[in-house]
């Protein structure tokens, strides 16, 4: 599992539909799930988008060299009622990943997430 974690602080200027308590409870509930999976690497997503690009994509290469079959997956948010900035705060990672890995000859599927309001 890679987990994408950033400071409250920053998560909070990316995502302000939510308010301050929710996004900390859910990071704490995200950070929770990474903690009892020992598989789990967590990626700092405060860094530049192609840093956290080429974190991940170098991860997910350590994993294929031991789980050569491996396919990967990223979830995509899809928003109800898209407004103009939902793709600025809510950028093209998974699609930035994807490409990298499949040049890289690994595999890896975008899901995408419904976002309902």
């Amino acid at each position: 599992m890679l987990a994408l974690d950033a400071p409250e602080e920053v998560v909070y200027v990316r995502k302000q539909e939510l308010v301050r308590e929710e996004l900390r409870r859910q990071r704490e509930r995200y950070l929770d799930l990474t903690n009892h999976s020992p598989e789990a690497h967590v990626i700092n997503a405060a860094q530049p988008l192609a840093q956290v690009v080429a974190e991940s994509v170098r991860v997910a290469s350590e994993i294929a060299q031991d789980f050569p079959r491996a396919i990967f997956f990223a979830g995509k948010l899809i928003f109800e009622r898209e407004r103009w900035f939902d793709r600025f705060l809510h950028n093209e990672t998974a699609y930035a990943m994807q490409r990298r890995l499949q040049f890289a000859g690994l595999q890896m599927v975008v899901l995408p997430v419904r976002v309902l309001e």
